[in-house]
């Protein structure tokens, strides 16, 4: 893996710890405040849910970079090399069609929710909520793209291991 894609990674993996350490110090903080003084900061609940859905698409994202999303892989690895290869990119296929139809999906989505507003921040929903799903379709569709034009240029049996191991 190129070098700028391994610290394109790192930051990603950082932004998601950061989210995880916000989402866990906002939770906290409102449950003190609360149970403890019968009080609370209301813009914590929806920056922590909206910090969990953004967490969740950039999660998806590094996975897939990575290969380390669900594999069938006790299916393909007993047929023959040409079927196991037909086999995988037909799935890859069709998770690359299903991303495209995700990314024209999540775009309109954005487009439609810029003008709501957040019920407590007044932030626009169209990126503060919708454009996780942006995010994720626009990295997915170039890399499963990506992923299939090195399995047809490969020669023999699928390689099965994954980014980080190579």
């Amino acid at each position: 893996m190129h070098p700028l894609a391994h610290a394109y990674l790192r930051l990603l993996k950082g932004v998601l710890v950061l989210l995880a350490i916000a989402m866990v110090g906002m939770v906290f903080t409102n449950f003190v405040l609360r149970y403890g003084f019968d009080s609370g900061i209301a813009v914590t609940e929806e920056l922590s849910r909206w910090a969990l859905v953004w967490g969740g698409f950039i999660g998806a994202t590094v996975m897939l970079i990575e290969r380390r999303h669900m594999a069938v892989l006790g299916l393909l690895q007993p047929l023959p090399a040409p079927l196991a290869k037909a086999v995988l990119l037909l799935a890859q296929a069709l998770s690359l069609g299903a991303s495209g139809f995700f990314l024209v999906g999540a775009w309109r989505q954005v487009l439609l929710n810029m003008n709501m507003a957040g019920a407590i921040t007044g932030w626009p929903t169209g990126i503060a909520l919708y454009g996780a799903g942006l995010f994720f379709a626009a990295h997915a569709v170039p890399v499963i793209a990506w992923q299939m034009l090195q399995l047809l240029r490969s020669s023999g049996r699928p390689q099965w291991q994954l980014e980080g191991d190579a």
